[in-house]
């Protein structure tokens, strides 16, 4: 049913203030009085959500165009998902319901003539010059790169070129036979393997400031919706003089339209929504709609039934989330009359319809009302569709090389990698990766070899020693590894095999009290939280102790994925430890919680230093008696005074913050309780225990939907751009961190900030201060009295403020890169756009390691990126101070990825996992086998297929990297064909037993001595061999077959078919 149908129209031909005070109400008058294309004008961003949510939940076209932003040209980096996003926007926007904040009619942007007159157009066999796409491309705001991944990427390789729109869901491939348009489709950027066949294509501009802006926002629709008038105007009225301030000391910064031409816009709108009965314009007809807000029962039926009982002549609806809603349920046992789903909704029962509507509401003129599933069970999920790109980069894409890179040959050491070079040996061309290593030794790998490699990570780069060739200090540097890995694994294997050896409590499943409490979450879950919640309670209801790992960025869900498991504990009369390390997050967490349980019968307790001694008395009494379910505490847990009755979930916040001695009691407690560790950058040596299967691992990489990216500048400092960073949060009540590192020039940064904002409260935080008074500051802060906070990196982790969303962060090139990114997830823990400015110092350049960490955090700006900027701190910074002396310094001697694969073999071996003994045959072939240039012109995309072709292992492999090479850059060349062929040939001779195979007149193929072919298979052979096929017996035995032609599908058809001869044995 269309619910917009059950509200009257409104008058047409005139202008009209509707007053309404219901939301989801003004929503449905706004859907019945939308034509074809209008804007709908707001005052703030939290509000266009709303509306935004509702208009699409009543299935209408709606648009949410992000404001357009300022941005500080000067900066050296910026982050431009929004610009995209808007350009995306403005290319679907042909009908529907535009929604943007009141800012959003401040500036100029291309009139919509322009927009799609910029735009490339390509039909199928249509002819266009290649060099003058590539430029028109450029023009438009698309930037070239190696793969075509995120919105506004091309790029080219020989006939084909890839292009993302922004908006797309999908980037687009474009295949040429000279200047003509041979084939057009989408495909997958992750894989890049092509989808759906075109016929034609248009290519709108990615950024819209490439255009001529002389148009306005309201010159793309035909009506004009106003929300809120007065307090739309008004805040822009303090945006503008803000904005004149900000030009005076930046003229960079585009001058917005005065106030009085908002206004004059407001006065032509057709329809003014106003929910506070504002006076209206004299030539508007006013309309007053008696209408109310809907009673939020949450869960407290029995009041819903009293009030239907009062409403017996009313129409009554109830929006249920799907026809298995448990209120179906509800109403059957009360025994109430209603139908699902009514063609027409009748008085006198209750009708239920399908529909995710937020909110319900009282429409007292028309004896309607409306109930939603939320307001009557409490859980809203909400659900904001966004337009942005999410972007999910794998961490092999992180890994690539680059020339100059430190790199790792697993037979030979460390080396510098020089690129790729083209080589010509009789007559036949081949790629080789080129390794320098000490004394002025170049090693030369064939390609078909780059398994042996990997990029070092490990240690700084200035302190890296190069590998000698030739002698015996890698083997020896191999062995040390080998050595110091198996007594970290037999040690940590001795605490786990306790750990398994336990019979421990096997939690119930869940019941309805569980479930309830799942549904009273206000926001959907990702699907990687589903998941970890579904593993946590199975490890919880195995009688072996729980030991997981919850790793997940900043603002991901961790502490709800924790509740849930605590709530559980609790189902079962256990108690629960949440383990934090500082007061403050002790606080918040304590807070967070009371919040999350306050309509269940658990008690919770905190205990810190805030925690005063006769509470603390309480508390002990209470744990030790049962009375307190969960406790959340700092390292006062340990405290010998501290008792359980019945002790059953141990969860643990950032363990890494913890010193040796609290460690060493949560070693000890995990053997006997579940255990729950979370983390957010996760140090290397909690990766290398999960990946190397020695602990459970569960991974959130999803955002939660609510969330935008944060928006992130990097630039020389400001004071303009700072005051205007820190003017743009104030427009919105927001609060601001400010991060300055050195305690004894802070007054004179606090005296600075408080002479720019003389009418705000602005305060300082650090170590040095008395520990009462810095957690009085912070925990002001945390409750909104404080509107800036100046504070050192105490702010790292931990405070969790939803109302902060703008950061400042001084001499940002002297922090560490996983110390930038926990600064940078203070904020964006809402459903507010957040912003990061992270600044250098305007004189001076910045040093080598300084620019690369700003330039990986420019890198990493989308959601989830702390696995990989853990990996990359590492080798920026070294990994001395994370695994401590014992271990690091063979970490260092052989690089973390080769580290990593020796403790995964050692932890499968000692917990008797079976060990993969197969091995890739050497191969040399006097065939030419390597990717021309022309073919893949770019290096890293190069080296990207190379590691692809050397993965290939089957037949089917083969196949379906042929097809996707094909997909990718066009017809294969001979060359690239034959290198497939040598990479399965490898894998197909090792698994049958040969080491290498040569070509000399024929192919030899030197038995393994480790796994050699099997006696069955070489006497079957050596009864049927085929004519030219010989066993060589001597030192070093080999099978020989005769054949002309020496290339690798020759030597795959031949080796294929005596395999299958042996099979058949």
């Amino acid at each position: 049913m269309e619910l917009e149908k059950l509200i009257p129209e409104l008058p047409e031909g005139k202008k009209i203030q509707l007053d309404v005070v219901s939301e989801s109400l003004d929503s449905l008058f706004l859907s019945r009085a939308y034509r074809k294309k209008a804007l709908l004008v707001v005052g703030d961003l939290l509000t266009a959500e709303r509306f935004f949510e509702e208009l699409s939940q009543l299935d209408q076209k709606v648009y949410l165009l992000p404001e357009k932003e300022s941005l500080l040209r000067e900066a050296f980096y910026s982050s431009e998902e929004m610009l995209l996003e808007r350009s995306g926007i403005l290319k679907d926007y042909k009908e529907g319901i535009l929604i943007s904040s009141v800012k959003g009619l401040a500036y100029n942007l291309p009139s919509r003539e322009d927009f799609f007159k910029g735009s490339i157009r390509l039909d199928l066999d249509s002819s266009i010059d290649r060099e003058s796409l590539l430029d028109r491309l450029t023009e438009l705001g698309y930037e070239r790169s190696p793969s075509t991944e995120k919105w506004g990427d091309f790029s080219i390789r020989g006939d084909i070129c890839d292009v993302f729109v922004p908006g797309e869901n999908k980037p687009f491939r474009i295949e040429f036979f000279g200047d003509e348009v041979d084939g057009m489709r989408s495909f997958e950027p992750e894989s890049q393997r092509s989808l759906e066949n075109l016929f034609e294509l248009t290519i709108t501009p990615a950024k819209e400031n490439r255009l001529r802006e002389v148009s306005y926002l309201e010159d793309w629709a035909e009506d004009i919706f106003i929300y809120d008038s007065q307090a739309s105007l008004n805040r822009y009225g303090d945006f503008y003089k803000d904005s004149l301030i900000r030009i005076e000391e930046n003229p960079q910064i585009p001058v917005p339209r005065d106030p009085l031409s908002i206004e004059k816009i407001f006065r032509e709108a057709r329809l003014l929504i106003s929910p506070h009965h504002e006076p209206s314009y004299k030539d508007r007809e006013l309309i007053s709609v008696g209408s109310r807000r809907n009673i939020d029962y949450r869960g407290r039926l029995w009041d819903f039934y009293e009030d239907l009982s009062s409403r017996q002549d009313w129409l009554q609806i109830v929006l249920i989330s799907s026809l298995k809603s448990p209120l179906i349920d509800e109403f059957k046992k009360e025994g109430l009359v209603f139908e699902l789903e009514p063609k027409t909704p009748s008085k006198g029962r209750l009708n239920l319809y399908v529909s995710s509507l937020p909110k319900g509401f009282v429409y007292e003129e028309n004896s309607l009302i409306v109930y939603s599933q939320t307001e009557l069970l409490g859980g809203q999920k909400r659900r904001r569709p966004r337009h942005f790109q999410e972007d999910s980069m794998a961490i092999s894409s992180f890994l690539d090389l680059k020339v100059g890179d430190y790199v790792v040959h697993r037979n030979h050491g460390i080396g510098r990698y020089g690129g790729l070079v083209q080589s010509q040996v009789e007559g036949h061309i081949r790629d080789y990766i080129e390794i320098s290593y000490r004394g002025g030794d170049v090693l030369y790998i064939p390609s078909d070899q780059l398994s042996m490699i990997q990029r070092y990570v490990g240690g700084e780069s200035r302190t890296v020693g190069l590998s000698k060739l030739g002698s015996n200090d890698w083997k020896k540097k191999k062995a040390q590894a080998k050595k110091s890995i198996e007594d970290l694994t037999e040690m940590l294997l001795e605490l786990y095999a306790k750990r398994e050896s336990v019979d421990g409590y096997a939690f119930s499943e869940d019941g309805p009290w569980q479930q309830q409490f799942e549904l009273d979450f206000d926001y959907e879950e990702t699907d990687d939280q589903l998941a970890a919640i579904e593993a946590i309670k199975r490890d919880m209801e195995s009688t072996r102790p729980m030991d997981r790992l919850l790793l997940g960025d900043v603002g991901f869900g961790k502490t709800e994925v924790a509740f849930r498991a605590i709530f559980k504990a609790a189902m079962d009369s256990k108690q629960s430890v949440f383990l934090v390390p500082t007061t403050v997050l002790c606080q918040q967490h304590f807070e967070t919680m009371r919040r999350r349980f306050k309509d269940f019968p658990i008690k919770i307790a905190a205990l810190s230093r805030l925690t005063t001694p006769s509470q603390r008395e309480l508390i002990l009494e209470g744990l030790d008696k049962g009375t307190i379910d969960v406790v959340v505490g700092t390292h006062m847990v340990f405290n010998p005074k501290v008792k359980f009755k019945d002790l059953g979930l141990f969860v643990i916040d950032e363990e890494q913050r913890f010193g040796v001695a609290d460690k060493e009691k949560i070693r000890r407690l995990r053997t006997q309780v579940d255990t729950l560790s979370l983390s957010a950058t996760p140090i290397p040596r909690t990766l290398h225990l999960s990946l190397g299967g020695i602990r459970d691992l569960s991974m959130l990489r999803q955002a939660p939907r609510n969330r935008y990216p944060i928006q992130t500048y990097i630039a020389r400092r400001d004071e303009a751009l700072i005051r205007e960073a820190i003017l743009r949060e104030f427009e919105r009540e927001g609060q601001v961190y400010y991060i300055y590192n050195r305690i004894e020039d802070m007054d004179r940064v606090l005296a600075k900030l408080r002479g720019f904002f003389p009418e705000k409260r602005i305060e300082a935080a650090h170590g040095r201060m008395q520990r009462a008074r810095l957690e009085k500051t912070m925990l002001d802060f945390r409750s909104g009295e404080i509107d800036v906070l100046i504070s050192t990196t105490i702010v790292e982790t931990g405070m969790d403020i939803s109302n902060v969303n703008t950061l400042i962060v001084e001499n940002a090139q002297n922090f560490g890169l996983s110390q930038l990114y926990q600064l940078r997830g203070r904020v964006g823990r809402s459903d507010r756009l957040a912003y990061a400015y992270l600044l250098y110092p305007k004189e001076g350049e910045l040093k080598e390691d300084a620019r690369t960490r700003l330039d990986t955090l420019r890198e990493f700006t989308e959601f989830g990126s702390g696995f990989k900027i853990a990996l990359r701190d590492l080798e920026i910074r070294g990994s001395g101070s994370i695994l401590g002396t014992d271990q690091s310094g063979h970490f260092a001697d052989i690089g973390y990825e080769l580290y990593m694969e020796m403790l995964r073999e050692k932890a499968d071996q000692l917990r008797g996992r079976q060990i993969s003994t197969f091995r890739k045959a050497q191969i040399q072939l006097n065939s030419t086998a390597y990717i021309p240039e022309g073919y893949v012109p770019n290096e890293e995309t190069k080296m990207e297929l190379y590691r692809k072709i050397n993965r290939v292992e089957t037949r089917e492999d083969l196949e379906d990297l042929e097809e996707e090479i094909t997909d990718r850059f066009g017809t294969m060349p001979p060359a690239v064909e034959e290198l497939l062929y040598i990479s399965y040939l490898s894998s197909l001779a090792g698994e049958m037993g040969f080491s290498e195979l040569i070509y000399q007149k024929g192919f030899k193929l030197y038995f393994d001595e480790k796994t050699p072919p099997s006696v069955e298979w070489l006497q079957h052979l050596h009864k049927a061999a085929p004519q030219g096929v010989q066993i060589r017996a001597g030192a070093k035995p080999f099978l020989f077959i005769e054949e002309i032609e020496g290339s690798a599908e020759k030597a795959v058809k031949r080796l294929e078919k005596l395999n299958t001869l042996g099979q058949a044995s």
